[in-house]
């Protein structure tokens, strides 16, 4: 965000528990995107105390103030008494002198014994947020407050005339995970001694809320739409979904403290292998009916894969790709499998490209660039994972002509430029480091992947009349040179 929202916030030093609750709820803030303003930070040695806060109440600049409401804050306010005096007798006036105001709202801290909140006599009968517990209630209200700053409310009243976004739309389809993954990212941030618990919790739901975006159960009330609508329109609603899940792996693989996570991740995608097929109690059923699933779980492996290169966690993405995937699935004997499980065919893409005429090369790749946005990732990053799942298959693979892991977008490289993991391999140190994700003997088995398919023994990925260069993308002859 360009221009964050700034923010400053009135308190009392009632107690240095109270203190240190305030300091974190603004740290808070702040890994939230709003530049919020403390004393602890913002008021110097030597600064005029009264002047700082009459410059943060009164300045233009800051949009939103916070009163943060406890017995002593009330007190003082309603004896203007102090520092919180002298900030009454400023919000006050706003107050009164307005009749529509945005500026200023109570964070209640603590209530009396007889349930009212600590609040001064200025601000009575004005809605206010609650933050004065510490289970499933203060996430719902920290969001209230999120909402507020950034002026984006909960239910927002739609233009006359124009279709809403897809977000607002009454048959959005949900996976209902937000109050689970703001627990699991706060303890994440934090590095909470619950976290693997909560982070195995939000999977758990997640995988099981999947189900919500079955075709066979949404087609039964979509009569007059066609099958590769219903599958577009299934995969575009799924996206919020999506950024919640990169950023809740985001947040992980950067604060973890420890590398347990991988297990519960692993566990997610092998529960998520059952979406990739007809589950037994279906009998009636089209081919193309687990596209979305297939779509939406790779695009969440790549995503997964893509966040352990950039954040450099080799080791354990190596690890994460050694283990194999079990489902005992009824059409099938072998009940283990490797990561290639996630790479399905989505044979309604190829339909639907020719139904529109859209003229695309790969339309799954395609998809999949367009949705690229919104994230701390590059489209590239997700290049790159592609391009090394497919090495790491091919390296593993005794076969020379059937390729494991189709790597569907690279069909928008150039191959004129190696990958950032491979410019960076020209390290030695680097290469060693990363090289085990490449799969069985890198240095010996890489070399000779690349020279059978400059002789044309290995098959090589090819988008109508160009196949990728294996030797450009990796910059093999430049690999550990210095």
């Amino acid at each position: 965000m360009s221009n964050p929202p700034k923010l400053f916030i009135s308190y009392s030093w009632s107690s240095p528990e109270h203190e240190d609750w305030v300091l974190e709820l603004a740290t808070s803030l702040r890994q939230d995107g709003v530049d919020a303003m403390l004393d602890k930070w913002d008021l110097k040695e030597g600064h005029d105390s009264i002047a700082f806060m009459e410059r943060m109440v009164n300045d233009p600049e800051i949009t939103k103030v916070l009163l943060i409401c406890d017995k002593t804050y009330a007190s003082k306010a309603n004896a203007r008494a102090g520092g919180v005096g002298i900030e009454a007798q400023i919000v006050s006036s706003e107050l009164y002198n307005k009749v529509v105001q945005e500026k200023f709202v109570a964070v209640i801290r603590e209530y009396d014994d007889n349930g009212n909140a600590f609040i001064p006599t200025y601000y009575a009968g004005k809605i206010y947020i609650n933050l004065s517990s510490n289970d499933e209630k203060y996430l719902g209200e920290y969001e209230k407050l999120l909402r507020w700053i950034f002026n984006k409310p909960l239910h927002q009243k739609p233009e006359i005339g124009m279709l809403p976004a897809y977000l607002n739309e009454g048959n959005h389809i949900s996976l209902n995970t937000t109050s689970h993954y703001k627990r699991c990212l706060d303890a994440i941030r934090n590095d909470k001694s619950n976290t693997n618990g909560l982070l195995a919790d939000y999977l758990n739901l997640y995988n099981t809320n999947l189900e919500k975006f079955r075709i066979s159960d949404i087609l039964a009330s979509e009569k007059e739409i066609e099958l590769d609508d219903l599958i577009f329109n299934n995969i575009s609603d799924f996206l919020p979904a999506r950024n919640e899940f990169i950023q809740l792996v985001s947040a992980l693989i950067q604060y973890s403290s420890s590398n347990k996570y991988i297990n519960i991740i692993h566990k997610f995608f092998e529960n998520n292998i059952r979406y990739l097929f007809r589950p037994e109690n279906i009998t009636s059923y089209a081919g193309w009916d687990f596209d979305n699933f297939k779509f939406i779980i790779n695009e969440l492996f790549l995503y997964f894969v893509a966040l352990m290169i950039k954040n450099e966690k080799f080791e354990e993405l190596n690890y994460f790709l050694n283990k194999n995937f079990y489902f005992l699935h009824h059409d099938s004997r072998e009940p283990l499998s490797s990561f290639l499980i996630f790479k399905q065919h989505c044979e309604s893409f190829g339909f639907r490209n020719q139904r529109l005429s859209l003229g695309y090369a790969n339309l799954h790749a395609t998809t999949l660039k367009e949705r690229a946005n919104g994230i701390n990732l590059e489209f590239i990053d997700l290049m790159q994972a592609d391009f090394i799942l497919y090495l790491r298959a091919e390296i593993n693979s005794t076969d020379t002509y059937f390729i494991q892991w189709w790597p569907t977008t690279l069909m928008y490289t150039r191959s004129f430029y190696p990958f950032e993991i491979f410019a960076k391999s020209k390290s030695k140190s680097y290469y060693e480091s990363m090289k085990c994700i490449l799969g069985n003997n890198p240095d010996i088995n890489l070399k000779a992947l690349i020279e059978d398919a400059k002789k044309g023994t290995r098959t090589v990925p090819k988008w109508q009349y160009e196949s990728i260069s294996l030797s450009r993308l990796t910059d093999f002859n430049n690999i550990a040179t210095i």
